[in-house]
């Protein structure tokens, strides 16, 4: 199917629409994780802070590792 079709699920005001609706939702969700931040400031004590942060922080570099892996092997 064509890039310009007008016709299918690819049509220009579908993907305008599904565009939309991401940036929406992705600006929602950074709010919402601002805004639980925030929160978590005033009842956690720094160093579990800290400790959570660096948790976050080792998840993501192990799955960033992973999929490089995966990756290699393919």
């Amino acid at each position: 199917m064509a890039a310009g079709s007008e016709s299918g699920i690819f049509s220009a005001s579908g993907v305008y629409l599904f565009a939309s609706g991401a940036v929406l939702l992705t600006l929602v969700l950074l709010a919402a994780i601002a805004g639980l931040g925030s929160i978590t400031q005033r009842f956690l004590p720094a160093v579990l802070r800290n400790l959570l942060n660096a948790f976050v922080g080792c998840v993501l570099v192990f799955n960033a590792v992973r999929m490089l892996l995966r990756r290699a092997r393919s």
